[in-house]
């Protein structure tokens, strides 16, 4: 169910995302982002093993902030980008 929830998160955000570079940088913003997401989905087993350390239910907490956090990121970005040139 998780998985779902996160195949639609790429799903919506993507074309979001490219539409907020300008067209000379776009290619490179959303390589740096996908960058940067793998590189998330490699560090986050190790991080889901020191929170197990702590306590069985502390990854979920743990995995439950960083949505927060995202969420957070993505309702500060306040940019309608419906009717505005690509250029």
């Amino acid at each position: 169910l998780a998985r779902v929830f996160i195949n639609g998160n790429f799903i919506i955000v993507s074309p979001y995302t490219a539409e907020l570079y300008p067209t000379n940088i776009r290619a490179t913003g959303l390589g740096m982002a996908s960058a940067f997401s793998r590189l998330g989905g490699i560090i986050m087993p190790w991080i889901a093993l020191a929170l197990f350390e702590l306590g069985p239910k502390d990854p979920y907490a743990g995995f439950g902030v960083f949505c927060v956090v995202a969420a957070a990121c993505v309702f500060m970005v306040k940019k309608e980008t419906m009717g505005i040139p690509l250029d």
